[in-house]
């Protein structure tokens, strides 16, 4: 992946860990079994988003310069 994809595709996973944050800090009881489904579902997302972002860094390594990225 080039430079420029590589970081187009990190903000946009970072774009999404960000609204799971905010869904989350949005709810207005915990309580509710919405709101724990709710929880749960973007819990699993996030678990994903976090393995795309860490294959994207790791792409980042194996196709961007050191010196040119530092």
């Amino acid at each position: 992946m080039k430079y420029t994809v590589l970081s187009v595709a990190a903000e946009m996973r970072g774009t999404e860990m960000l609204q799971i944050f905010e869904r989350f800090m949005n709810l207005p009881c915990l309580n509710e079994r919405s709101a724990i489904a709710t929880v749960t579902r973007d819990l699993e997302r996030l678990v994903t988003v976090i393995d795309e972002m860490s294959t994207i860094l790791q792409g980042a390594r194996e196709n961007i310069d050191p010196h040119t990225f530092y």
